[in-house]
C-alpha cells in the first residue's frame, strides 16, 4: 500500500520559492520513516518527545514531517536545501508544528 493512501492528516507547507510540498507526523508515517531512515526517525521523534530546545529544532521537526509524507521520493530534498527554501516566518513555522502535533478532525 503506498503512503498516500493511508488516511493521515497532512499539511501543505508553502516553501519560500512558492512551491508546497506536503508534511505529516501521523504514526504510521513515522513508523515507516523509522524503517526507511532510523537516524532521522530518532531525531524527530526525541524532538516530540522532549520538545525543541533550539530553534533550529522547529526546521528539523519540519523536516521530518516532509520526509515523513514524502517516503517515496527516491532523493527527497537534503535538510540544508530544505532549510534554504523553508518560509522565513518562525511564526508561521511554529504554527505548523502545532498544528501537525495537534491536528483537527476536519
Amino acid at each position: 500500500m503506498s503512503n498516500k493512501d493511508f488516511k493521515t492528516s497532512r499539511l501543505k507547507y508553502k516553501m519560500f520559492d512558492g512551491t508546497t510540498v506536503e508534511m505529516s507526523l501521523s504514526m504510521i508515517l513515522l513508523y515507516r520513516l523509522r524503517a526507511k531512515n532510523k537516524k532521522a526517525y530518532e531525531n524527530v521523534s526525541k524532538l516530540l518527545t522532549n520538545g525543541p530546545k533550539e530553534v533550529i529544532e522547529i526546521a528539523e521537526i519540519l523536516y521530518g514531517a516532509y520526509l515523513c509524507a514524502n517516503l517515496e521520493e527516491e532523493k527527497p530534498t537534503s535538510f540544508e536545501s530544505f532549510l534554504e527554501n523553508m518560509n522565513p516566518s518562525y511564526e508561521v513555522n511554529g504554527d505548523y508544528v502545532s498544528q501537525l502535533i495537534s491536528p483537527k478532525k476536519k
